[in-house]
């Protein structure tokens, strides 16, 4: 409709062989004009979101757990009626135990609701990333890749060469076990642009 009405003001004589050519330039220009506002509009929306994500506490304490075989996270409770935050030291042990899923445990107590809250908080999050990409259609995964990529190849089986396979496994078995189907495919949306990568930069060597 604003394109009729465009041309409808320009008074162009669309019967002409110019003034289809005109029409043709205005309509590209006009297209052109509106998918660069909407990447715009995108681009705007992914950067928000993910200042949103790495500002969250859970989140944090997370990439402190696949960054580091031991290192310390921020554990918050309430006592005496007030929050307090303590710091607590993590090891991979810890969060392999704290990540097998529930009906395989008596009872989790302590730390490990701890990290496993931390945890889905984070996969939380990388699953909404997911529905983003997969369901908006303006979204793909390159606008969010300089962001996620990293913190991917930790949960990858593939590229993961920082944890243990038993690290690994047990983060599948846990993304399985309380279906994250959304997480699992941004991983191998992550696989599958490092393939694409290396493939690039070996035609480019070769």
């Amino acid at each position: 409709m604003w394109l009729i009405e465009y041309l409808s003001e320009t008074e162009l004589d669309l019967t002409s062989g110019l003034g289809l050519v005109i029409a043709l330039i205005a309509l590209i220009f006009a297209l052109y004009q509106y998918r660069q506002g909407q990447r715009w509009t995108a681009i705007e929306f992914v950067s928000a979101e993910i200042k949103e994500f790495l500002e969250n506490q859970d989140v944090r304490n997370t990439m402190i757990m696949l960054d580091y075989s031991l290192a310390p996270i921020t554990v918050t409770n309430v006592s005496d009626g007030e929050l307090r935050s303590e710091r607590v030291m993590i090891n991979d042990a810890m969060v392999i135990t704290a990540l097998i899923p529930r009906f395989q445990q008596d009872k989790m107590i302590g730390i490990n609701e701890h990290i496993r809250r931390s945890f889905e908080v984070f996969f939380d999050y990388l699953a909404q990333f997911e529905h983003y990409i997969n369901a908006s259609g303006l979204l793909r995964y390159e606008d969010f890749q300089p962001y996620l990529s990293y913190w991917l190849k930790l949960l990858s089986a593939e590229d993961n060469q920082r944890k243990s396979p038993e690290y690994v496994r047990q983060l599948h078995i846990f993304l399985e076990a309380y279906e994250y189907q959304s997480v699992l495919r941004l991983i191998r949306r992550n696989e599958e642009y490092n393939r694409r990568q290396h493939r690039r930069q070996r035609r480019q060597g070769g």
